[in-house]
C-alpha cells in the first residue's frame, strides 16, 4: 500500500476474515536512524486514542511524563487484549502490535479508498469541486476526529489532505492518521508547530502580534 523511511505497508487479512493494513517497521534501520523512540511516541498516542474511558484512568495526571507514558502504554498494549471501545469513527483505529526479532508489525484498519488528498486532487482535475453539503459532510467528521484528539488531551499538529483517509462501509467516512508529529496537551500549548510544506519560509518567533 505504501512505503516509508523504515516501513512498508501492506494489506492483509486477519484471523477473523476482515482486511486489515500492516504497517511492517525494520527495528535495524529505525535504531540506525535513531527513531526507536518517535515510533514508542506515535505508538503510545495511538494506544491512548484506542483506549476506554476506563483504560485511561489509570493514568491519569501523568501526562505530563509523555515520552514515558508513551513507552508505558506500548508495553501495555503489547500484553493486554483491547476491544477498541474507546476509539472514535473518524480516528485510524490501532488494532495490534507484535513483534519479530528484527522487525515490528503495526496492524490498524485499512482505509481502502485511499487518502482524503487523492479525492480532492481528482475532483478538481475533472472539473467538480465538492459542492456544500458534501464539504459540510467531510468537515463535520474532521471537526468531531479533532474534537475527540482534543478532549483526551492530544494535539495532532500536522492535519493537512494527505493524514485523512477514506475507509468505512462506504468509503466516505475520514479517518485521521498518520500521529508522527502529534504532542500530549494538557492546558495550555507552549510550542507551535507548522508542518514544513505550509510553513512560511519567514523566521516564526513563536509570539502573537
Amino acid at each position: 500500500l505504501g512505503a516509508g523511511a523504515f516501513g512498508t505497508v501492506y494489506a492483509a487479512i486477519s484471523d477473523n476474515g476482515d482486511t486489515v493494513a500492516v504497517k511492517h517497521i525494520d527495528k535495524v534501520l529505525m535504531r540506525k536512524k535513531k527513531k526507536e523512540s518517535d515510533v514508542n511516541h506515535e505508538l503510545g498516542i495511538q494506544v491512548w486514542l484506542s483506549q476506554t474511558n476506563k483504560e485511561r484512568a489509570q493514568y491519569e495526571g501523568t501526562l505530563e511524563l509523555s515520552p514515558s507514558l508513551s513507552l508505558s502504554l506500548c508495553l501495555s498494549f503489547h500484553t493486554h487484549t483491547h476491544t477498541h471501545t474507546g476509539a472514535h469513527t473518524n480516528i485510524s483505529s490501532l488494532i495490534e502490535i507484535f513483534e519479530e526479532p528484527h522487525s515490528m508489525n503495526i496492524v490498524v484498519e485499512i482505509a481502502e479508498n485511499g487518502s482524503f488528498f487523492d479525492l480532492c486532487k481528482n475532483r478538481f482535475a475533472n472539473g467538480s469541486p465538492f459542492n456544500e453539503e458534501e464539504s459540510r459532510h467531510y468537515f463535520r467528521q474532521i471537526l468531531s476526529g479533532v474534537n475527540f484528539c482534543h478532549k483526551k488531551g492530544i494535539s495532532h499538529r500536522d492535519l493537512k489532505p494527505e493524514n485523512l483517509l477514506l475507509g468505512g462501509p462506504l468509503g466516505n467516512t475520514i479517518k485521521i492518521c498518520d500521529f508522527g508529529l502529534a504532542n500530549w496537551v494538557r492546558v495550555l500549548c507552549l510550542s507551535i508547530y507548522l508542518s514544513s510544506h505550509i510553513r512560511s519560509p519567514q523566521p516564526n518567533s513563536g509570539k502573537r502580534k
